[in-house]
């Protein structure tokens, strides 16, 4: 079992200070606000983050689409959302999608990348959670193998096959899902928008 850090510190001194780290250095305002949403709906309290003053502290709102049930309809939209990026930044930058469970990883990447390859892109499987590729890549992960990382934009597949995998811990991977993106973050459904997550709908659009 780990130690807990405030036990360690008590042990050291009594006398230290101890302050939450609230400051993100590389999300818009818009990714925060929806961070915090996230937390409070899983039950969790959502400090305050207060955004460096460099930053773009509106930022652009997350989007989100239901009804798409096969790699096929998903790679359909993931492209249009990838092209109003490239349109938007006039340039390659990087992004990251995330699949549900290692299985999606090879068969999504490789219907993705017939489509990019038409706008000179390429989609490459991260097996294992192993960052392969360039930044020009559109790299697929396994969910569990996101965190530490980060990205200018960020796609999340099939967050109702979360919620019905892991109902108590759903909000833990969509939070974690959403702060790997520093301005665009895009979310599907395999059916329809899952009723728990109506109070995050005001945050979302359905295209950029």
């Amino acid at each position: 079992m780990n130690p807990d850090p405030s036990e360690a510190l008590d042990w050291v001194s009594k006398d230290i200070v101890r302050k939450s780290i609230t400051v993100s250095y590389r999300q818009s305002q818009r990714l925060v606000d929806l961070a915090k949403d996230v937390a409070t709906l899983g039950g969790s309290h959502a400090e305050d983050i207060i955004l460096p003053d460099h930053l773009d502290t509106q930022g652009i709102a997350p989007v989100w689409r239901d009804c798409l049930d096969d790699h096929e309809k998903v790679a359909d939209w993931l492209t249009e959302r990838i092209q109003e990026i490239d349109r938007m930044l006039n340039r390659a930058t990087t992004i990251a999608v995330l699949v549900n469970k290692e299985a999606d990883v090879e068969p999504l990447a490789l219907t993705l990348n017939d489509r990019l390859e038409e706008i000179s892109l390429a989609a490459v499987p991260c097996k294992d959670g192993k960052v392969v590729g360039n930044d020009r890549d559109v790299r697929v992960f396994d969910i569990q193998h996101i965190k530490g990382l980060e990205f200018e934009a960020v796609f999340f597949i099939g967050l109702d096959e979360t919620l019905e995998k892991h109902p108590e811990l759903f909000t833990q991977f969509l939070y974690v899902g959403a702060t790997r993106a520093a301005t665009y973050l895009g979310i599907t459904f395999y059916g329809v928008f899952p009723e728990v997550l109506m109070p995050l709908s005001s945050r979302f659009a359905e295209k950029w």
